[in-house]
């Protein structure tokens, strides 16, 4: 039987007389109906007390990582109010970091647009100095033209072949 099919036999045999409508009542073994229902109850509490120990036990854990994070009167709760603090505390700590995340995405936002300026300054700056290099080489061949001619010129004047 199922846990719910022993609940209602055992309300049959003791909250009623009647067995209409007992699950139990048409047992396949041919045992007394009142005999299965009491053995199958017993094994729905032990069932039952076990699962009530893992629970404990895992509610046991979850207090002792809720605790951790506790101070003075907040440990002196039962387990639900220390989990509704801790709870508290938690949304807390989430709202913060979501408020820190919005203020790091808009510095990134600032740091992305002051970037993309840096680089078409850079580029800008980049120009000027090719245009900057190019006027400096066209002015060292004039000069150098320049001195060649001179050269010429002041070799020819002192009749230096």
């Amino acid at each position: 039987m199922t846990d719910n099919e022993i609940i209602k036999a055992l309300e049959c045999c003791f909250a009623n007389t009647d067995c209409t409508g007992c699950p139990g009542r048409w047992n396949p073994h041919g045992v007394d109906c009142l005999l299965s229902a009491g053995v199958q109850a017993l094994d729905l509490i032990k069932r039952q007390k076990a699962e009530i120990e893992r629970l404990e036990y895992t509610l046991l854990g979850v207090m002792h990582s809720v605790d951790k994070w506790l101070e003075g009167e907040e440990l002196e709760q039962d387990e639900v109010n220390r989990a509704i603090t801790m709870r508290e505390k938690t949304l807390q700590i989430v709202e913060e970091k979501q408020a820190k995340i919005a203020e790091l995405q808009s510095e990134i936002k600032i740091l992305k647009d002051s970037n993309i300026n840096l680089q078409e300054l850079y580029q800008n700056q980049k120009e000027k100095v090719a245009k900057a290099k190019q006027k400096v080489i066209d002015i060292a061949k004039a000069l150098q033209a320049a001195r060649g001619n001179q050269r010429v010129c002041g070799e020819v004047e002192s009749g230096i072949p």
